[in-house]
């Protein structure tokens, strides 16, 4: 009995080990497929993939033209949330994530744009914000 419950606890941590981060089963072909069939909805790329920790879900970052959009997909690519935002430990994390990859491309084009700034005012006594 007790080889049996330990052959039992050895197989259920390795089965819990392998489906920890449902984004692992996530291919962009397959979930270009699968958008475009349920929803006729189609993306370029996808930017990032991050485990929700806790949920079973894959937050996937789609780029679309100029634009980026979130969702929640399950490790099957069947069950999608597309709309709204998902609220876990304090944060709105769809809303985190995009602000983060802004940020990024910000930073990343930050002095072609000051090359094309016309001019620029700074109030006397304006105390510089940037934290770039």
């Amino acid at each position: 009995m007790k080889k049996f419950i330990l052959i039992l606890s050895i197989f259920f941590l390795i089965s819990c080990n392998i489906t920890s981060n449902p984004c692992t089963k996530i291919k962009e072909d397959d979930l270009k497929n699968q958008l475009k069939k349920a929803f006729n909805v189609e993306f370029d790329k996808i930017l990032e993939k991050n485990d929700v920790k806790g949920t079973n879900l894959c937050q996937v970052v789609l780029q679309m033209g100029g634009n980026f959009g979130v969702l929640y997909v399950s490790s099957d690519i069947k069950t999608f949330f597309i709309g709204g935002d998902i609220y876990k430990d304090g944060v709105f994390l769809s809303k985190a994530t995009l602000n983060k990859i802004q940020e990024k491309n910000f930073l990343e084009y930050k002095n072609d744009i000051e090359k094309v700034v016309a001019f620029s005012y700074k109030p006397e006594g304006a105390q510089n914000l940037s934290t770039w």
